[in-house]
């Protein structure tokens, strides 16, 4: 959420950052304050909780996108 200047200037000169395993509401945040960069970001794995008040055995669900 918050690049470094050496990360901003590696974006600038195109590389793409893959941001790995992070949460479904951490993507969303992501592409809604960073919206100049996300040519940039690639996410893999996304883990989306179980919904409020499922019970103790539900687990994370993990995207499987093929990377």
């Amino acid at each position: 959420m918050t690049p470094t200047p050496s990360q901003l200037g590696a974006e600038k000169s195109g590389r793409v950052f893959i941001y790995d395993s992070l949460e479904m509401g951490q993507v969303d945040d992501a592409l809604d304050q960073n919206f100049d960069r996300i040519e940039h970001m690639m996410f893999i794995r996304i883990h989306h909780l179980p919904p409020t008040g499922a019970g103790p055995d539900e687990e994370v669900e993990a995207e499987d996108d093929g990377c």
